[in-house]
């Protein structure tokens, strides 16, 4: 408790870090564009190597409702890349190939990548949970990334697309959260962990 107030100290002492509150400015079609350009290229990543996660289970086993839902966060990535690409022609067009990251920051992301591909075909009996934990760190991204983009998007039918992705994710973030607590240890009042019957 005392770290939870803690921390909300800190963020209100700190100031609530500044988002977008509309389109980007039209004024300056140059830098708005290529501004969604690189967002459009960072959301259509993550969805696509979400939509690949389900790969894992040819070699890694969980239970059924958890495999059915990350099936489902998968289904919901890969509908997601096809929107994208579908309507990316729509006016202003925007380009979804070339994320405009620094070097180091792609090549960061990409040792993150392939430490959590590790961490999972390693785990034993943690898989289960790092999944729903990845998971949910993912899912936590695509909606905020999806609401952004949503924001500063001046086309309105892109807008309500990525508004929508964003919700979708968001209730999957949800899903994976209760999953978490089932998987958590219960503590006794005193704070240790319940002992299992004799």
């Amino acid at each position: 408790m005392k770290l939870f107030l803690l921390s909300l100290l800190l963020i209100h002492a700190a100031g609530c870090a500044p988002v977008l509150r509309g389109p980007l400015d039209s004024a300056r079609p140059e830098q708005a564009a290529a501004t969604l350009d690189h967002g459009y290229s960072l959301l259509h990543q993550v969805l696509h190597e979400e939509s690949s996660v389900t790969l894992i289970f040819a070699l890694k086993k969980v239970s059924e409702p958890i495999e059915t839902l990350v099936r489902q966060v998968g289904d919901a990535a890969a509908s997601g890349e096809r929107s994208i690409r579908k309507m990316a022609v729509l006016l202003p067009p925007v380009a979804y190939n070339s994320d405009g990251l620094p070097l180091i920051e792609v090549s960061t992301r990409h040792h993150i990548a392939n430490q959590l591909a590790k961490s999972l075909l390693l785990a034993g009996d943690s898989f289960e949970l790092q999944l729903l934990l990845t998971q949910q760190n993912a899912c936590v991204y695509i909606s905020a990334l999806a609401s952004t983009l949503a924001t500063a998007e001046s086309n309105a039918e892109r807008s309500a697309m990525l508004t929508a992705l964003a919700r979708d994710f968001t209730a999957f973030k949800m899903q994976l959260v209760s999953h978490l607590s089932v998987c958590q240890p219960k503590a006794t009042p005193q704070g240790s962990s319940q002992a299992a019957p004799k």
